[in-house]
């Protein structure tokens, strides 16, 4: 007991390294891009009203956090008469259902050198829009970079998002909200009121039950063999379809080929899929990633597997529930 104050200062320790360097990498950041736009010959945009001429939407970096804007991203550009481009890495961008979107923006790496965001800059200089909005409710220095540069006008975020001070509309919006896709309803209520109010249609279940598989999931271990085990026990008494998105270890592979009809694969490779596939499934087990928030956006039940810090962002909806341990009883009921 007498050490758990030597952790907890070193854990503050720790932090407080992360927030100096996220610190320095923003300001390093946000000063090549005034230098950039000290170099920019433009004239002042015409007077409009928001959200009007082309605009860019800048997306969380996390893929699960992408995930949970998707569904107000793709109300947003499908809403808009507008041209509207999307900026993200290529990992979050396959995490936003087909929305009619232009050709989307490949942002900067957050390890990125001096040299390389400069040049990330000079390329995307044509690129600038009438208008930017911030998808993310914190943004990292990153994600505020490029949302400082690309948005040549209006540049719209929720309150507090950006710790750099880049946004310069910042409509007022409830500071209780906890989730992604609430918050940026909350911004678009005052901005697009049409849009803010659409939604998904309601769930259906009687599909499958669907197990998603950790991406990170090595090849062998503790962890491997409890995934292993929980899922030839469900399927001994359940068919199960279980999904994935990135490649599955040769344990979790062979052990499906042993089950043989009991247990049919897909593999997710974007949003509308996934949107799909939740849309009629009667459960979705699985971890934090871009495919369980996609269902519990689609109001798919869901039974996020690990801790409360787990569902961070996602709906607070009757249907999401929380396990650390991965079972099925045949209903949603007592999960």
């Amino acid at each position: 007991m007498g050490d758990l104050p030597l952790e907890r200062t070193a854990d503050k320790r720790k932090v407080g390294i992360q927030q100096f360097f996220a610190w320095w990498v923003r300001r390093r950041l946000l000063s090549q891009v005034h230098k950039a736009l000290q170099s920019t010959a433009a004239f002042p945009p015409p007077p409009r009203s928001i959200l009007e001429g082309a605009g860019v939407v800048v997306l969380p970096s996390d893929p699960v956090e992408a995930a949970l804007s998707a569904l107000v991203v793709r109300d947003l550009c499908r809403g808009l008469a507008f041209p509207v481009r999307l900026a993200g890495s290529p990992s979050c961008l396959r995490w936003i259902p087909e929305c009619g979107a232009g050709v989307p923006i490949q942002t900067p790496d957050a390890k990125s050198s001096p040299r390389a965001f400069a040049e990330w800059l000079e390329y995307n200089r044509a690129h600038r829009a009438d208008w930017s909005l911030l998808a993310s409710t914190l943004a990292t220095p990153v994600e505020e970079a490029a949302f400082f540069w690309l948005g040549q006008g209006a540049r719209i975020a929720v309150p507090h998002s950006c710790p750099g001070g880049s946004a310069n509309i910042i409509p007022m919006a409830e500071q209780n909200l906890t989730e992604i896709d609430a918050h940026l309803r909350k911004l678009l209520s005052v901005i697009r009121p049409q849009i803010a109010q659409l939604d998904n249609p309601s769930h259906a279940r009687g599909g499958p039950v669907v197990i998603e598989v950790p991406d990170d999931l090595p090849e062998k271990g503790g962890a491997t063999r409890k995934w292993a085990t929980a899922i030839t026990r469900i399927a001994t008494t359940t068919p199960i379809l279980l999904a994935h998105y990135d490649p599955l270890p040769n344990s979790i592979s062979d052990l499906l080929r042993g089950l043989g009809p009991r247990v049919a694969i897909t593999h997710l490779s974007n949003a509308d899929d996934t949107l799909a596939l939740a849309s009629h499934a009667k459960i979705w087990i699985g971890p934090r990633s871009p495919t369980t928030a996609l269902a519990t956006l689609a109001r798919c039940p869901v039974m996020l597997i690990g801790s409360q810090k787990s569902s961070a962002g996602y709906p607070e909806i009757p249907s999401l529930t929380i396990s650390s341990k991965i079972i099925w009883q045949g209903s949603t009921e007592g999960v």
